[in-house]
Order: C-alpha cells, then structure tokens, then sequence
C-alpha cells in the first residue's frame, strides 16, 4: 500500500513537473509574441508619421498658419501707418491754421494803427513806381521796334536761332547717344555681376548637394553595416535558440531515465512484497543474482545513452567530450566488474548446501545493499552532474538570449534613427535638386523674358527716335517756311503783346 501511496505521488511529481515546464515555455512563446508585436505597431506608426501624405498635409497646414500671420500683421501694419498718416496730417493742418490766423490779425493790426500821413505818403510812392514801371515798359517797346527793324540784326538774329536750333538738336542726338551708351553699359555690368552671383550660387549648391549626396551614401553604408550586425544576431539567436532546444531535450531524456528507473525500482519492490517468504535460500540467491545482473545492464543501457546524447551535443568542445568518455569508460568498467561478479556468485549457487545457502543469503543480502546502495549513489551522482551542466548551459543560454535580445532591439533602434535620417537626407537632397532645377528654369525664363523686353525696347526706342527725329525735321521745315514768308514784325509785334516785361 505504501508503494502504491509513493508511485501515485510520483506520478503527480511527474506531471506538476511536466505542467511548469509547459508553463515556462508557453510564459517564454508569450514573451517573444508581445515583443514583435509591440514592434509592429511602432513599425507601422512610424511608416505612417514619415509617410508623404502626413508631411504634405501638415506642411499644407503650416503654411495656411504663416499665410494668416503675415497678412494679420501686414494689416495692423497698415492701420497703423494710416493712424500715423491721419495724426500727422491733422497736426499739420492745424499748424497752418494758426499761423495763417497769425497773419491776417498782423496784418490787419498794422493797417489799423498807422497814421494817414503815412498812409498818403505810401500811395504817392506806389503812383511813382507805377509811372516808372510804364516809362520803362514804354522804353522797351521803343527798344524792342528798333531792334526789329534793323535789316542786320534780324539776319543774325535769324542765324543765331537756325544755328542754336541745330546745335540743340545735335546735342539731344548725342546726349541721348550717351545715355543709351551708358545704360547699356551699366546693364552689361549688371548682367555680369548677376551672371557671377548666379554661378557663385550655383557653385555653393552643387557643393551642398555633392555634401549632402556623400552625408546620405555614409548612413546608408551605416545602415547596411547595421542590418548586417543585425542579420548575425539573429543568426546567432536562432542558435541559441536550437541549442536550448537540444538541451530541453536531453534534459528531458534524463528526466524519463530516472522515471525509468523509479518505476523499475518499485517493480522490483512489488515484486519482492508479492513474494511468498520462503526457506529456499539457494533459489532467492539466484533470482537475486539475475536481478542484480539485470540492474546492471540496465544501468549499462542507461549509461550508453546518456553518452550517446553527450557525445552527439555539438556545442561541447573536445576536452570536455574527452573527459565525459573517461568518465563514462570508468562507471562502465565499475559495472561490468560488478557484472561479472555477480556472474561467478552465480555460478557457484549451483555447489551449496542448504545451511551454506542460508549463511551466503544473509552475508549477500547485505552485501547487495550496500552494492545497489553503491550503484544507486554512482547513478545519481552522474545524472545529477548532468542536469546541474544543462540547468547552466541553459541558464547560460537564456541570459545569452536575453542580451541578444536587448542588442537586437538597440541595433532596431538603431536603424530606426539611421532610417529616419536617410529620408530626411534624400527629402532634403530631392528639395535641394528641385529648387536647383526650378532656379535654372526661372533663370533660363527670366534671362529670355529680358532679352525679350529689351529686344522690344530696343525696337520702339529705335522707332521712337525715329519718330522724333521726323516730327522734328517737319517741324522745322515748317517754322522755316513759316519764318520765310511771314515779316519779321508782325512776329515781333505779337510777340510783345503776349508778353509784358516787368523792369
């Protein structure tokens, strides 16, 4: 009854082990589940904030932002300029205002205050100036009649204007000849000047492209050289990950090994409970001796496949499977000593009487105690130092995995930010490559645009001169005809009606 209470509690061992090794495996399956799935969605959030639709729409929106802002401020600017205007002016006007007051009571108080002598005396004076003032304009006249009817005088007079009149128009002809001289020559510099700044501009982003291109090949070299540390330590996970496999397993085979021998341990203590307690002392000692040598091969089989798994491990190195052969020659020679000691026990059951039968039963009985005792302590001192070196290769192969884990997720990071800068780089070196090309064509456009205006300036300045140069011929033609044919003192003479000289 108490073998059967002992295997039942066995069984239960068994099964709670089973049950904590299903629940840490399931505990570790969980872990790496929740972190790629934890990867995936900052995979996918960050695809979607560095996507183009996200930085079109908020770039879209920062510009409506700025829009606003300057046209706010460009209004309370100009309200502000026509507050300054409006108080500027109204000060003004007010200013005027008194000193135009000023002038008319001043005025008007030194009329009222002077005496009538004075007053007298003013209006004779300004009679005087008057009467003056005609003899002048009246001596003038006189001067203006002789001058024109003198025959000499009006010919040079004649010459003198002709002469000034082509002088006149020579100058304008050269001066304007100057001016456009002039100003296509500032034009030129212009043109040069712009033409230097263009190239010194084109120079500098060139340079800042070729900057930005090489900045953008180093990360992306970074970045292959991440990917690449990133590849080996994943490699080397999934080796780590194998070896704890091989290592569960092996464990595994030791943990059946001992339930193995458990249970033919308690198959052999039924056995002897179900026995009858017989005299036969000869026949225990030779079903004993078969039972031992059964033990022993048993425990051989045992031994053999335990280093078979060992010698099959290819983590282990080769000092390490030398000294499990050396260690595993030694326990295997200790049995077959065993073995073949129990052999020639049997043996010589088959020449002894009862009594001797008896004595040899009580002397072999302890003997085969303390033998199995012997064996079950060898056993266990070899399983037990297998399972202590798998619990720590694989306690070491956890802690392995678990900063494998952690540089994998640094290296992730890693890349993340490389990533990051690689397409803020080629979004920068395809913003500097588009501006270049649209400066070109705007250049390209403008320079034809002027070319063009100054073509058609060119054409009406040429046929504006011309113009004038028409007009002005036909009008000189015509003043000389007119001056021709019309007399000098009726030219004279309507002259000095039109005008009224002031001495």
């Amino acid at each position: 009854m108490n073998s059967g209470r002992y295997s039942a509690r066995r069984e239960e061992e068994l099964i709670v082990r089973k049950r904590n090794a299903e629940s840490l495996h399931r505990e570790h399956w969980n872990h790496v589940t929740k972190y790629f799935q934890v990867w995936d969605v900052r995979a996918s959030k960050f695809s979607a904030w560095t996507s183009p639709e996200y930085y079109n729409s908020s770039f879209q929106g920062y510009e409506k932002r700025v829009e606003n802002e300057k046209k706010k401020q460009k209004l309370i600017e100009r309200r502000e300029k026509l507050a300054a205007f409006l108080h500027a002016e109204e000060k003004e006007y007010n200013e005027e205002l008194k000193r135009s007051r000023r002038t008319r009571s001043g005025s008007g108080s030194v009329l009222k205050t002077m005496p009538l002598e004075e007053l007298k005396n003013l209006n004779v004076e300004m009679k005087m100036k008057e009467e003056e003032s005609r003899k002048r304009e009246a001596e003038l006249k006189n001067y203006l009649v002789w001058k024109s009817n003198q025959p000499v005088l009006r010919d040079f007079h004649r010459q003198q204007q002709e002469k000034f009149v082509k002088q006149c128009w020579v100058d304008q002809i050269k001066e304007k000849q100057e001016e456009k001289r002039r100003e296509e020559e500032f034009n030129k510099q212009l043109e040069k000047k712009e033409a230097e700044l263009k190239m010194e501009e084109e120079e500098r982003a060139k340079e800042a492209l070729k900057k930005k291109q090489a900045e953008a090949a180093a990360l992306k070299q970074q970045l292959l050289h991440q990917i690449e540390l990133l590849k080996e330590k994943e490699r080397r996970t999934e080796e780590l990950k194998e070896q704890e496999r091989r290592e569960l397993a092996l464990r595994k085979q030791l943990e059946d090994i001992n339930v193995h021998r458990e249970l033919i341990e308690l198959h052999r203590k039924k056995k002897e409970h179900s026995q009858f307690l017989t005299r036969q002392y000869e026949v225990k000692l030779k079903r004993q001796t078969m039972e031992v040598q059964e033990e022993l091969a048993e425990d051989k089989k045992i031994l053999d496949r335990i280093s078979k798994a060992l010698l099959e491990e290819q983590e282990l190195d080769a000092a390490r499977k030398e000294e499990i052969k050396k260690e595993m020659i030694r326990v295997n020679s200790l049995l077959k000593e065993m073995n073949e000691l129990e052999k020639k026990r049997e043996k010589q059951l088959d020449f002894i009487f009862y009594e001797e039968a008896k004595r040899l039963w009580e002397q072999q009985e302890k003997q085969w105690k303390q033998e199995k005792a012997a064996r079950e302590k060898l056993m266990k001192e070899v399983i037990g130092t297998l399972e202590k070196q798998i619990s720590d290769k694989l306690k070491q192969n956890l802690d392995a995995q678990k900063e494998l884990i952690e540089e994998r997720e640094s290296l992730l990071s890693s890349v993340e930010s490389m990533n990051d800068e690689i397409k803020k780089h080629e979004t920068a070196l395809e913003s500097s490559r588009t501006n270049w090309k649209n400066n070109l064509q705007a250049q390209i456009a403008e320079k034809t645009r002027l070319e063009e205006e100054s073509r058609k300036k060119e054409e009406e300045e040429i046929s504006r001169l011309r113009k004038a140069e028409t007009d002005e011929e036909n009008r000189l033609a015509s003043e000389l005809s007119k001056m021709r044919f019309t007399p000098f003192s009726s030219r004279t003479s309507s002259a000095n009606r039109r005008t009224r000289f002031i001495w």
